[in-house]
């Protein structure tokens, strides 16, 4: 959930409409429909402004808009061009106040300069000059017209009733979940060999499991999710055991390999070569960050699964 006090105050200081859920900002600023979107999970003070345009008909050049941002001191000099949408990254501040001014600023001078070059706003689809509104289409928002609403809310649903026809394949998940806990295990290993224990340890095996299972199992339901929590302690167990392998093959000046030592690993641990509490916390400390890296993932692929089958006009749910 987004912040309240940071949505209120952006609200109140550029006239856009807040929207809970994705943590945006959208309405009609200057003459343009701007989204202000926030793109740094480690700074709530990210913002950039998304804006869907054509010059003459024909999709915007980046290079002019770049001029455009390297002009205007509230913008960082980052534009992103697709298609016809446009994004200008806008600088943060410390503060909520200093940010709210920047954003309303930036917002002027982005929306002056493209008045003056004679930019002007299309539906993001099909880039028609006509009627349009913002929409949450699937996971994407986007600026169209009523006819590309209409027909990408068609291909949503046509693609949800496909979906919905396929059946979960439960071995083809568990070797999807298996391969992805490879890659969350490799990044336990490396961050224990670096000394962290890490929460992104925790997120990378969720997440690598999840979409894992889902890819190759054609969809996850209640089943394959605790299919993946079972495997993600698994992995978490044997990527930790082989962190502390590594390390006492390395302490043992490679006299002890890899292997061998992940082998007699509850050997190196009764003769004491291993610190018992040692090992007991880090694991236990592992265990802990990776369920509060994974619950959250788990939470954000259900959410994101629910939203690619729906669509609606942003403001439309509230």
């Amino acid at each position: 959930m987004a912040n309240k006090k940071i949505l209120d105050r952006l609200q109140e200081a550029t006239g856009l409409k807040a929207d809970d859920a994705s943590g945006q900002l959208y309405g009609f600023y200057n003459g343009y429909h701007v989204r202000l979107v926030p793109y740094n999970p480690n700074n709530a003070y990210n913002y950039m402004a998304c804006v869907s345009l054509s010059f003459g008909g024909m999709q915007p050049r980046k290079e002019e808009l770049k001029e455009i941002a390297v002009g205007i001191k509230t913008l960082s000099r980052r534009v992103q061009v697709k298609g016809f949408s446009v994004s200008f990254f806008i600088r943060s501040k410390m503060t909520l106040e200093k940010t709210a001014e920047n954003i309303r600023t930036a917002l002027s001078c982005i929306t002056e300069q493209l008045t003056v070059r004679g930019y002007r706003e299309c539906c993001e689809n099909c880039g028609r000059e006509t009627a349009l509104e913002h929409y949450r289409m699937g996971n994407k928002y986007q600026l169209l017209c009523s006819d590309c609403f209409s027909q990408k809310g068609k291909e949503i649903s046509d693609r949800s009733q496909r979906e919905a026809l396929k059946e979960e394949t439960v071995i083809g998940g568990v070797i999807g979940a298996l391969f992805g806990s490879l890659v969350g295990a490799a990044v336990i290993v490396i961050l224990g060999q670096l000394g962290y224990v890490s929460v992104l340890s925790g997120i990378a095996m969720g997440f690598c499991v999840l979409k894992g299972y889902r890819l190759l199992g054609n969809r996850i339901s209640r089943k394959g999710i605790v299919i993946s929590f079972l495997v993600i302690a698994l992995m978490v167990y044997a990527a930790d055991r082989f962190d502390w392998s590594l390390s006492f093959s390395r302490w043992s000046e490679g006299k002890v390999d890899v292997l061998t030592a992940f082998q007699y690993f509850p050997e190196l641990l009764r003769e004491g070569y291993i610190d018992t509490s040692s090992y007991g916390l880090n694991l236990l400390l592992v265990y802990a960050f990776s369920v509060l890296g994974a619950i959250p993932t788990v939470l954000n692929i259900i959410k994101s699964d629910r939203n690619a089958k729906t669509f609606s006009q942003m403001g439309a749910e509230e």
